[in-house]
């Protein structure tokens, strides 16, 4: 082999060498990008602003622009972009590995104590506690809906049900917009039970909080008018209307000794844009020579402040 055939040789061997060092470091990089998406959770792990979340050496993950420079640093065990602003992110705890939410500085924008974060639109979120399965509805700025933390949920697409105790509320979330079009209550004391019929019900009217502290607000009336016992009766009302609700619920001589399972609601606006509720059972009651009549109790409920609930009107028809 001559001197210009060794050297064309060598050359070819330099080239062949400096390919596959081109072909492996490009392997890795795909292999650390497609990694990203598979432990992302997320169907593309890179956002609408050109983010994406990478893979470190460290088999963690973190998040670098369109150029390449690093935004949050390879320190997550799991990393999912909600929306734009935002990366779902699973980090190890005391208790174990937990969802959270962050910006992109880095910032919680949802403590760390979920086990899962799903997306139902773009705009909302539900996210499961890990200790408890209670659910918390997020919108796209990361803010708790309705501030509400929720024993369970059903998501029918496009209806989602929420429950807090006995009572469940249905939203409509149609291109984003979210809104209560249902709701459905109960109560049960040691002095009756019932559920409260919402067919003229304008559910949006309210929140499901204030829905639930208005029906508070008359079970603690309707066990006043059950027992007859009004001592606590300021609790429900305000100087200017105790006489006339007193007067309205008292019976003279009487009791009741049933009341309905189904209490009847229908919910209005006043002329300064305030809810006005009105409430109505059908009781029997007894009077003092043992004859049993039916008679309608109505109660008028107006908002006076944030949670609190009064009641200007009661009457017995």
């Amino acid at each position: 082999m001559n001197k210009h055939t060794r050297l064309a040789a060598g050359i070819l061997v330099l080239v062949l060498v400096i390919l596959i060092a081109a072909t492996i470091s490009f392997s890795a990089n795909v292999s650390k990008r497609s990694g990203s998406n598979q432990n992302s959770a997320s169907d593309t792990a890179i956002n609408a602003n050109g983010n994406e979340i990478v893979q470190g050496d460290n088999h963690l993950y973190g998040v670098s622009d369109a150029a390449g420079n690093t935004i949050l640093e390879p320190e997550w065990k799991q990393l999912q972009f909600v929306g734009t602003d935002y990366l779902a992110a699973k980090q190890e705890t005391e208790d174990g590995d937990r969802f959270g939410v962050l910006d992109l500085d880095g910032n919680v924008a949802a403590p760390f104590v979920y086990q899962d974060i799903q997306a139902l639109t773009a705009s909302y979120y539900l996210a499961t506690l890990a200790d408890t399965e209670q659910v918390v509805l997020y919108d796209r700025d990361f803010c708790a809906a309705d501030a509400m933390i929720w024993d369970s949920s059903k998501w029918e697409k496009p209806l989602l049900t929420l429950t807090k105790g006995e009572d469940s509320f249905q939203y409509s979330l149609e291109k984003d917009v979210l809104q209560l079009v249902q709701v459905e209550m109960s109560r049960k004391t040691d002095d009756f039970s019932f559920s409260v019929s919402s067919e003229k019900l304008n559910a949006a009217l309210l929140s499901p909080e204030e829905w639930r502290l208005s029906l508070d607000q008359m079970t603690q009336f309707l066990t006043m008018v059950k027992t007859q016992d009004f001592s606590q009766l300021q609790e429900c009302t305000d100087q200017e209307h105790e006489n006339a609700v007193l007067n309205g619920a008292v019976l003279a001589d009487s009791k009741v000794t049933k009341t309905d399972s189904v209490l009847y609601l229908q919910a209005d606006s006043d002329d300064a844009g305030k809810a006005v509720l009105t409430w109505q059972m059908a009781l029997t009651i007894r009077d003092a020579d043992n004859n049993t009549q039916t008679r309608t109790l109505t109660v008028k409920m107006q908002k006076s402040g944030k949670e609190i609930w009064l009641i200007t009107e009661a009457k017995l028809g």
